[in-house]
């Protein structure tokens, strides 16, 4: 069954580390995705465990916070992880993961620090897809996986 990843290194800083990992299966098109999310909340001690058990995904899903001015920046480690194993996949003929990146909160535009546009930007320069979500609000959550 295909696998989808997630990463979301931003959550407001606390002095507790926190992993939350969520799973759902979906059914699109009659073929079943699992999804397994997982947050890391921007804590350092999990890069390493989200590389060893999230990279052999199919699809990645990288969420920042739009009222987080650096939060964008904290998703390069990921996606150098992902892109790293895209050239091994390609590399062996297989296909590549779909990469998609999520701007959250959208929700709180009067806090927002990144545009829009900014985040468009560093999707597609990025080879992602790109789209703006509020968990709060549930704005694109289901939309966001079902994309292809």
């Amino acid at each position: 069954m295909p696998q989808c990843a997630y990463a979301a290194p931003t959550r407001p800083s606390t002095n507790v580390p926190a992993e939350d990992s969520y799973s759902v299966t979906r059914t699109i098109d009659g073929v079943s995705y699992f999804l397994m999310l997982t947050d890391t909340a921007g804590q350092e001690e999990y890069r390493s465990l989200w590389a060893a058990s999230n990279l052999r995904s199919d699809a990645f899903l990288l969420v920042y916070d739009i009222t987080n001015p650096y939060s964008l920046d904290g998703l390069e480690y990921f996606i150098e992880m992902i892109d790293m194993e895209e050239e091994n996949r390609i590399d062996q003929g297989k296909c590549p993961p779909v990469k998609i990146v999520a701007g959250n909160k959208c929700d709180l535009q009067g806090g927002r620090q990144i545009r829009s546009q900014e985040g468009l930007e560093w999707a597609r320069r990025r080879g992602c897809g790109f789209m703006e979500t509020s968990a709060r609000e549930m704005v694109n959550i289901e939309e966001t996986f079902a994309r292809e």
